[in-house]
């Protein structure tokens, strides 16, 4: 007996206008027996919520047995002026005789036809077929906003993964399939298959480095590049959902999420109440035309492969599928990625002082350096604030310090196992021959695994001398 790959067999069908008009999502799950693959699986999904979420109009019709010449799953056209109905394709669910033996007359009972109900009828005298509906048209575009992004250690434990992202285009796809080659781009095979999409834009005007970690003041604009209906899936959440990361989304390389939303234009939203810089990422300045996709919480996938090893180069393709069409390897975007084991990397030390101060530190002797350690999966702005419990005080592997004067490295210390660190007057004077004017720190917080290093950037300060 074949084993049936339950995670492939699983699909998903969206109904936009049931977030749009109602204001939430109701799902329903049901089971496809014998449906052995995921085109089918889609096709049988996206008709069963045609018929859940449609009103159907039923017609009971009676009519002379000389002039219906049907039977059960047959289709028509129905016209009724008074009702202003004109050209409803309706299909026919049973036929019954009237009870009087000598009667002529026969009982219709038909139903609007689902497969038909979003098409333009070809009426007749026009070159088609009484009843015949133009199909729905399923063809693809080749994905162009798409990236693939190594998986941090929030979203996917210490496992090494990468996160592909893809926008519809034209918004008949269904899901996509990516590929990887690990010849350099000569050969390319299917490693997974995704139903899910982000919704790609680009920023209006510059955002800078330079606001609260929680802006509440400044925010930014984003001018859409997708289907319409796609923007249904950015709502405005509460402050909880906003620090839990629901409204989450990468702008370039910084992970960040939003609570509001509001509408400027049908393609472009301002989002305020940004909380920045989230997980492993740190906040960064944003130029004018940076690219911004949304993913929230259930808009992406991890995808795993025992070829996504660390210190290897990666290239993939994300190739659409629509209910009749594939596209071709050849013709999408190749994306290259180094895997340098990001989910298994320490976050970046903040808040550096020296000698007491984060602002223009200053020295006449020894530097006193002390810095804060971020923690993976605890503390540092990651879950519920009212649940989340205060980080272990042990930090995971040691810290290393660069110290740097007029751009050279005249120091590099190791194995530090504290959140402190001096640079003592005479190390100064050995390294520079008297009291350097200006001194550059910089500190990162490294561990191995496996024999790899692991090592977050850098942070630094600048301290004078008095």
């Amino acid at each position: 007996m074949p084993i049936i790959d339950y995670r492939e067999s699983i699909q998903l069908t969206n109904d936009p206008a049931n977030l749009g008009i109602v204001g939430r999502v109701n799902s329903k799950t049901i089971r496809l027996m014998m449906f052995m693959t995921p085109r089918n699986g889609i096709w049988a999904a996206d008709r069963a919520l045609k018929g859940e979420a449609y009103p159907f109009a039923h017609v009971t019709l009676t009519v002379n047995r000389d002039q219906f010449r049907t039977e059960p799953g047959d289709l028509f056209k129905f016209n009724y002026s008074k009702r202003g109905v004109s050209n409803m394709v309706c299909r026919v669910q049973g036929i019954s005789e009237e009870d009087l033996a000598d009667s002529e007359k026969i009982v219709v009972n038909a139903i609007e036809d689902v497969d038909y109900i979003s098409t333009q009828l070809t009426g007749i005298g026009s070159g088609g077929i009484s009843g015949e509906a133009v199909p729905e048209d399923l063809e693809l575009d080749d994905l162009v906003n798409v990236t693939v992004i190594e998986g941090n250690f929030v979203s996917i434990g210490e496992d090494v993964a990468v996160i592909p992202i893809a926008s519809r285009e034209l918004g008949t796809e269904v899901g996509y399939l990516v590929y990887m080659s690990i010849d350099g781009g000569s050969s390319y095979d299917k490693i997974d298959q995704i139903t899910v999409w982000g919704v790609y834009g680009t920023l209006v005007a510059a955002y800078p480095s330079s606001t609260y970690q929680i802006d509440d003041q400044t925010g930014f604009e984003i001018e859409f590049d997708c289907p319409e209906t796609e923007l249904d899936k950015i709502q405005t959440v509460s402050r909880e959902h906003l620090l839990t990361g629901k409204n989450m989304a990468l702008l370039g390389n910084e992970v960040i999420s939003f609570q509001t939303v509001t509408p400027v234009t049908t393609t472009k939203l301002k989002l305020e109440g940004i909380y920045r810089g989230r997980f492993d990422t740190i906040r960064e300045d944003h130029s004018i035309g940076e690219k911004f996709y949304f993913i929230g919480t259930e808009y992406w996938n991890a995808v795993k492969h025992s070829s996504i090893i660390v210190g290897s180069t990666r290239k993939f393709k994300l190739v659409p599928y629509s209910l009749d069409y594939t596209g071709a390897v050849a013709d999408a975007s190749e994306i290259s990625l180094s895997i340098s084991g990001r989910a298994k990397t320490p976050y970046m030390p903040i808040n550096i002082m020296g000698n007491g101060a984060f602002f223009n530190p200053l020295y006449t002797g020894d530097i006193v350096l002390l810095w804060e350690v971020r923690f993976r999966g605890t503390g540092a702005g990651i879950g519920d604030a009212d649940t989340v419990v205060d980080a272990s005080p042990v930090w995971e592997g040691l810290f290393k310090i660069e110290v740097w004067v007029a751009s050279v490295l005249v120091r590099t210390v190791t194995a530090i196992d504290a959140q402190t660190w001096i640079y003592t007057s005479a190390m100064n004077i050995t390294d520079n021959g008297s009291l350097a004017s200006v001194v550059v720190f910089k500190v990162s917080n490294y561990l191995e695994d496996g024999g790899i290093t692991y090592e977050s950037d850098q942070n630094e300060i600048t301290v004078k001398k008095e």
